[in-house]
């Protein structure tokens, strides 16, 4: 495994990115605690915080485990390994407890939102309204058989219809709540993704940049080697000229004796 030499030092890129796969399992169990404490007060942005949480953190864990395939040392891969385990344990269990969480949200609000339309249905002298609305019209029926003056059933219908139509009215406001809540959800949800794609180029770039570091001082290692040797070959033809110029080519050793 290379390591990442920057401003003198030797970071190990595996422990680099274990150490951002903790901090975003922290936050992720942070956040998974609010949501779940209060679910109707929480904001709807952090449904979608959390879901692009869940993303980033997944793909930290991929580019850790890349990492760990590559690590020689016996020990650091298991130790890489069992933490990875441990990881993944903990994404499975944000997963499952968010999805918890969400249901819990929707049937609140749900609830909430259907108790609030029944409250603003108008009750006439106060009474509740009653478990059969055909109840009215059956009164209205056996009133009018035992006494023919009695008024016919036309009110009881109409009273019918009326309640048909509130009825029409709530279901018709309780669908464009859960439509526009939804939609709300949503944005947020792409939102918060879109932040987390964001971060990691911004985590890629960083990679990148210290790539290219390592690169340049590689590249500049060697051109310092070529330009020492380019030395080197000049200094071994200046003394072959003055060996040249010190022993003149038409002497020879039979002179000398």
């Amino acid at each position: 495994m290379l390591p990442n030499i920057e401003g003198g030092q030797c970071q190990d890129p595996a422990n680099s990115v274990f150490n951002t796969a903790l901090k975003q399992s922290t936050s992720l169990r942070t956040d998974l605690a609010t949501l779940s404490s209060n679910p109707l007060s929480a904001p709807a942005s952090l449904t979608g915080q959390i879901s692009a949480s869940l993303t980033s953190f997944s793909r930290t864990l991929d580019s850790y485990a890349d990492l760990t395939k590559h690590e020689l040392n016996t020990q650091k891969a298991e130790k890489a390994a069992e933490r990875l385990t441990n990881f993944r344990h903990d994404l499975a269990d944000y997963k499952s407890q968010f999805e918890r969480v969400k249901k819990d949200r929707e049937d609140a609000t749900a609830q909430s939102n259907r108790s609030e339309l029944l409250g603003r249905r108008p009750h006439h002298g106060g009474s509740s309204t009653p478990d059969n609305p055909y109840a009215n019209a059956q009164i209205n029926r056996n009133a009018q058989a035992h006494n023919p003056w009695a008024p016919s059933s036309v009110g009881g219908q109409q009273s019918m219809s009326m309640g048909s139509g509130e009825t029409t009215r709530e279901a018709h406001a309780m669908r464009e709540q859960n439509f526009f809540g939804n939609t709300h959800s949503a944005l947020d949800e792409y939102l918060a993704r879109g932040q987390a794609v964001l971060g990691d180029l911004g985590q890629q770039k960083e990679m990148l940049k210290g790539t290219q570091k390592r690169l340049a001082k590689g590249e500049a290692g060697q051109m310092d080697l070529c330009g020492r040797g380019g030395d080197f070959l000049y200094v071994l033809l200046l003394g072959v000229e003055i060996l040249e110029v010190i022993v003149p080519p038409e002497c020879n050793v039979e002179e000398y004796a």
